[in-house]
């Protein structure tokens, strides 16, 4: 199976980044968190098995993930 994508939402100067996990270059830079999240989601969406969204706060710590799966996804599952 295919290995599922992870986009990390965390804050910059001035800005909120999306990062691919591993990465220190932004795939996306936005105003503010809730536009980082929709496009991360919107990222995977378009991804072929979706993946996960890491969402982190100002304090750089993880606060929350989202699963986005696929529904043509032929590997998820439902």
């Amino acid at each position: 199976m295919p290995e599922r994508n992870n986009l990390h939402v965390t804050k910059g100067d001035g800005c909120w980044n999306v990062k691919a996990e591993g990465e220190d270059t932004p795939v996306a830079q936005t105003r503010t968190q809730k536009e980082a999240i929709d496009a991360a989601r919107q990222m995977l969406m378009d991804n072929p098995i979706g993946g996960e969204i890491m969402i982190h706060g100002r304090d750089g710590r993880i606060r929350d993930n989202r699963t986005i799966n696929r529904k043509d996804n032929p590997y998820s599952k439902g």
